[in-house]
């Protein structure tokens, strides 16, 4: 009866030994779970940043092309107004040097 209470015990040794390494087991299988829903997470998160990033900046190019436009079609202007005031002197310099020569 003796061994038998012996093997027992044993047994019950060997199985809390067992359940322990199975129980890490399964909390490090957890732990990683929780660690990779972390990671996706994460992950999730960065990308949302880099969509509002990126939609951000398609609307600031956009703004910038527009403005660009503007400066652009500005500066024609003062060009076409520099013109008109440059032919304005040339043909009031034409006009006045033979009235002045004579």
């Amino acid at each position: 009866m003796a061994e038998n209470i012996d093997t027992v015990s044993a047994q019950i040794v060997d199985l809390e030994k067992l359940m322990t390494q199975r129980f890490d087991s399964v909390e490090k299988r957890l732990d990683g779970l929780e660690s990779q829903e972390v990671h996706e997470s994460d992950i999730k998160h960065v990308n949302r940043r880099i969509d509002d990033l990126k939609q951000s900046t398609d609307s600031d190019h956009d703004d910038l092309k527009v403005s660009i436009d503007d400066i652009r079609g500005m500066v024609w202007k003062a060009v076409g107004a520099t013109g008109t005031i440059v032919g304005l002197i040339v043909g009031l310099l034409e006009w006045a040097i033979p009235l002045i020569m004579r």
